[in-house]
């Protein structure tokens, strides 16, 4: 059986594609098959993946009309054949003994999933920053540790969600139909969650083996066109509220806040044109679910001034412009620290435009999406 599947969702990325693939194809252990999934590109991407492919047996290409990673994925997961299955994006490269240490220790382990470290790089700054475990595994000292969700509930908060810092072994994920989700924004969310509270066995992997590119031009993460998609945040929401219903009041509650965090980090993202709409859908939102938003401790969170005027707000009544000023005025009123993120958000908004601050500031301050 071939060892590892690596599985790569394509779409528009020539300026990256060639770094990503000899990154795997020159790998330590050979035993691989890399199944490229073109979404439909419109540069030159497909035409690198048939050169690649002509010269490489490993490599098998697959074309799709452009639907979305997540549908890539899973088209690629349906022919896969390996023992163990990694998620690589294209404009991401891998260290070139990736595959033989986490293969190895996943197989000696019998991990469902095993999570390792990355490296940020960042095209527009050309900076690298080295990415610890998160949560209480931040400061933990440790070479290697299993946990298990039905152990430890509160691990499927402390591991970053993405899909591509982790292998995980097939048979596991084609038995409990773990899939990614069919739509165009955090397609990979719903599936991590699944992932997480279904594996018997998860493997940290306390190094490092992936760079993963930030601020890619043309990436759909860093598109404005993810902004016509927000409706793909309640659609998750939704449905991870219905994967949570058998568990405590409290791990549904953590669930719920998170999806409402991840919905205001979108909102704060977009442009200014985006803002209102969005802001209407999320109310509508949070009125279906005032219960459970009542009793999460939505409050303690550096958002809550915004949901408190966003859930106020009468938006059949007053226009966008008049909830614009409303967003630019918050801070003056607001509870939260003055050096809180959201705050400092504000005052860099009023002193140099909205406009500006999401294109050179929401890096540095709300990266970590608190």
């Amino acid at each position: 059986m071939t060892k590892v599947s690596v599985i790569i969702p394509v779409y528009n990325a020539e300026n990256y594609l060639e770094q990503c693939l000899n990154s795997v194809i020159n790998q330590t252990i050979q035993d691989l098959e890399i199944i490229c999934v073109d979404d439909g590109s419109t540069d030159n991407s497909l035409q690198i993946l048939n050169a690649y492919a002509e010269k490489d047996s490993r490599i098998t290409v697959i074309h799709q009309s452009n639907m979305n990673a997540g549908v890539a994925r899973n088209n690629g997961l349906k022919v896969a054949k390996g023992e163990y299955i990694h998620f690589l994006d294209a404009d991401d490269w891998v260290d070139g003994n990736i595959y033989e240490e986490t293969y190895s220790y996943a197989k000696k382990e019998e991990s469902d999933v095993l999570v390792f470290l990355h490296r940020r790089y960042y095209y527009d700054t050309k900076c690298v920053q080295d990415v610890p475990f998160t949560g209480k595994y931040k400061n933990m000292d440790f070479v290697n540790m299993n946990i298990c969700f039905q152990d430890d509930p509160q691990s499927v908060f402390d591991i970053n969600l993405v899909p591509w810092n982790k292998i995980y072994n097939r048979s596991f994920l084609e038995y409990n139909n773990i899939l990614f989700d069919n739509v165009k924004t955090g397609n990979d969310v719903y599936f991590y969650y699944h992932c997480i509270i279904s594996a018997k066995k998860i493997t940290l992997f306390n190094k490092i083996f992936i760079t993963h590119a930030m601020a890619v031009p043309n990436s759909l993460v860093s598109s404005n066109m993810r902004t016509l998609h927000f409706e793909d945040h309640i659609t998750t929401a939704v449905k991870l509220q219905e994967l949570f219903k058998p568990y405590s009041a409290d791990i549904k509650n953590k669930i719920f806040k998170n999806s409402i965090n991840n919905m205001f980090v979108f909102y704060k993202r977009v442009l200014e044109e985006y803002k209102y709409p969005i802001a209407k859908r999320i109310k509508e939102y949070l009125l279906e679910n005032k219960e459970i938003l009542n009793s999460c401790g939505i409050e303690k969170t550096t958002y809550y001034s915004i949901i408190s005027m966003i859930m106020n707000f009468n938006f059949k009544l007053y226009s966008e412009k008049v909830f614009l000023k409303k967003l630019n005025n918050i801070n003056s009123t607001s509870n939260i620290n003055s050096t809180s993120p959201f705050s400092r958000f504000i005052q860099c908004c009023r002193e140099n435009g909205l406009r500006y601050t999401i294109k050179l500031s929401f890096k540095k301050l709300f990266r970590k999406g608190k």
